[in-house]
């Protein structure tokens, strides 16, 4: 009987580990009824500790007081348009500004087109109408649509936009300028949350017909523009103690495997040892690296197969930062089978084949997931279970 050992990642500990861990032994056991699952938790006892009041970082403020810049954008977004709704035109039509537009094919009808025949339709658009209606905001909408396309600020952003490449962006901006426009109109009682905010951009968008959303584009000009302003000083001075806390306990758990790591790699050579029959170490993330590290230390015959889901180890050994073998230095006879699982939009997953020709296998996992939901995606995929099936089947047919 095959057993299966696995071992998570940098920040998770019981509350996050145990669902996905649930979630891995019943695949497991659907696919191999006869594979037994052990977990191998470290983060609790041997990852980061909890981060106590950074007394090292100046005016250290809390999350608990301080507003982390990932909840306070959408506010901080909308008050800078309810004082100028054109804001991020001005900016999609600097960046346009300096980019030099692909040439338009013959028949294609410019963005300032595009624009004009959108408009035109608008009032055909149910699910935007239905929304201005129910948020108020109906009777002062078309005015606005046309205060805002009237603007100097976004003729120059028309003009300047070329192509589907900007048409997003050019979209998205237009359509926040539109929407605060209204709301500047409108009688004080009028209040919506960001979300509802958002909510009526996207309307708007779909009745431009835009189709991509520009958000990512925009808001990280929008934020580039920003931090010229303001020097980045009062967002880092407001928002460092967040940051660190937000970082813990992900940063502190790498950090502190790099520096202490000898303690994971035990508790994995000890769950190897407890184990029955041939094992197949799975590792995700950091927890590949910790599984790679003690294959590469120590002598484990019962490690039938290592599979390295989302990790970083060659990257690590490129860097000449892999605790147990320095940059160039080959694999030694210890590691057995080795299967690196990536993803095409896992950021945080590598390739090994190229660093160790031969002695490893790349198997992409093809998603539509993006960061960071990318990176622990695969636990939610059939076929990366199959994968493993197909490993743990072939494992125990070669067992004696």
């Amino acid at each position: 009987m095959t057993t299966l050992i696995f071992v998570h990642g940098t920040g998770a500990r019981t509350s996050r580990y145990e669902p996905v861990l649930k979630k891995f032994d019943v695949a497991m056991r659907d696919r191999c009824p006869d594979t037994t699952v052990i977990p191998c938790l470290w983060g609790d006892r041997l990852g980061s500790p909890p981060p106590a009041p950074h007394r090292s970082i100046p005016r250290y403020r809390p999350s608990t007081t301080a507003q982390s810049p990932v909840s306070g954008w959408p506010t901080a977004r909308w008050t800078i348009l309810d004082l100028d709704p054109l804001h991020d035109v001005r900016v999609c039509a600097a960046v346009s500004a300096r980019t030099r537009p692909a040439p338009r094919l013959p028949g294609q009808l410019s963005n300032a087109d595009r624009i004009s025949r959108a408009v035109a339709q608008m009032s055909q658009a149910t699910t935007l109408n239905e929304d201005l209606v129910a948020t108020g905001l109906a009777e002062g909408f078309d005015v606005a649509v046309d205060s805002v396309l009237r603007s100097a600020p976004a003729r120059e952003a028309i003009a300047q936009s070329q192509g589907d490449a900007a048409w997003g962006e050019l979209v998205d901006a237009l359509a926040e300028a539109i929407i605060a426009e209204t709301l500047r109109h409108q009688s004080t009682t009028t209040r919506l949350v960001p979300a509802d905010r958002r909510r009526l951009v996207e309307s708007v968008i779909d009745a431009f017909q835009g189709g991509q959303l520009g958000v990512l584009g925009t808001a990280a000009r929008i934020s580039a523009e920003l931090a010229m302003r303001m020097g980045g000083a009062w967002a880092l001075d407001h928002w460092r103690g967040s940051l660190s806390d937000s970082a813990h306990p992900f940063v502190g758990d790498v950090l502190r495997y790099l520096a202490r790591g000898e303690a994971i790699r035990r508790l994995i050579a000890d769950c190897v040892r407890d184990a029955g029959g041939p094992v197949v170490l799975v590792g995700h993330s950091l927890g590949g690296i910790a599984a790679l590290d003690t294959l590469v230390l120590r002598s484990l015959p019962a490690v039938a197969a290592l599979v390295t889901v989302g990790s970083q180890g060659p990257l690590l050994h490129e860097m000449g930062a892999l605790p147990s073998l320095d940059a160039g230095e080959p694999l030694p006879g210890s590691v057995p089978r080795w299967l690196n699982v990536h993803h095409r939009r896992d950021l945080l997953s590598y390739l090994a084949e190229p660093i160790f020709p031969g002695r490893v296998e790349d198997v992409e996992i093809a998603g539509n997931e993006v960061m960071p939901e990318a990176h622990s995606a695969y636990f939610d995929r059939k076929d990366f279970y199959d994968l493993l099936a197909s490993l743990v089947k072939e494992v125990g047919r070669a067992a004696p």
